[in-house]
């Protein structure tokens, strides 16, 4: 019966260890806040940067200012993304600069995850 005892405790033991081990593996699969942004900035400064302002205060000519912008902050980060997906032509009636906004800030490789992060960022401007 003792044997019995130890097996199964140390059967929890086991067992605990285990279920930490996938808890923190879990929860390092999900970079931190400010990896996020760090990355998100990252994505800023070769994506936008150049029509935008490196600090979103826009560029003349080419890009609006981000900062205090109402268009961005009458949307959601979704509705951010799937602008930013999209771009805008120059020739769209809603374009003030003549100037296309290319669809993901010209990197087609740029995935959901990477504009989510990027939307991040904005909202820190």
């Amino acid at each position: 019966m003792r044997r019995r005892g130890r097996l199964v405790s140390w059967m929890v033991v086991v067992l605990v260890g285990m279920a930490s081990s996938l808890t923190i593996a879990c929860n390092s699969e999900r970079p931190s806040t400010g990896e996020r942004l760090k990355y998100g900035q990252a994505i800023y400064g070769r994506a936008c940067a150049t029509c935008h302002g490196r600090e979103g205060e826009g560029m003349p000519m080419l890009g609006n200012r981000l900062r205090d912008n109402a268009f961005m902050n009458e949307r959601s980060d979704e509705q951010l993304v799937e602008f930013i997906k999209e771009g805008r032509p120059s020739n769209h009636e809603l374009n003030t600069t003549g100037v296309d906004m290319p669809p993901r800030g010209g990197d087609p490789s740029l995935d959901e995850e990477d504009l989510a992060q990027l939307v991040e960022y904005l909202r820190t401007l």
